[in-house]
């Protein structure tokens, strides 16, 4: 998987694969927008870090394993900062072999699931 962003996210610790008896499998990937430059111990008597900008655009390739066809992915993105806590379809394309994910802008943390 490779994220590319106009922030650096936090991405590649915060990814899990999930297998389920019915064949099905899912990619799920947390994408942190950290301004690392705001972040600090709460000791240190600084003022509490704020939420950096909005990350956009962000476009995450997956790579589709062998035997799977791109008609039977699926991709979802749902933002932490959402009351709704509503998850987006996206609508992914396919590119050389890899899924591409265009995220909505990513506030400061959101979710990426790929189903397929």
């Amino acid at each position: 998987m490779e994220v590319q962003s106009s922030r650096e996210q936090f991405w590649n610790r915060t990814g899990y694969q999930r297998d389920y008896p019915d064949g099905h499998h899912e990619w799920t990937v947390n994408l942190l927008n950290l301004d690392s430059d705001l972040l600090h111990p709460s000791n240190e008597g600084k003022p509490a870090h704020q939420i950096p900008p909005a990350a956009f655009p962000t476009t995450v390739r997956w790579r589709m394993p062998d035997g799977v066809s791109a008609e039977s992915v699926r991709a979802f993105v749902m933002h932490a900062e959402d009351a709704s806590l509503q998850a987006l379809e996206l609508r992914p394309s396919v590119e050389g072999g890899a899924v591409v994910c265009q995220i909505p802008p990513i506030p400061s943390w959101s979710m990426l699931l790929i189903r397929y």
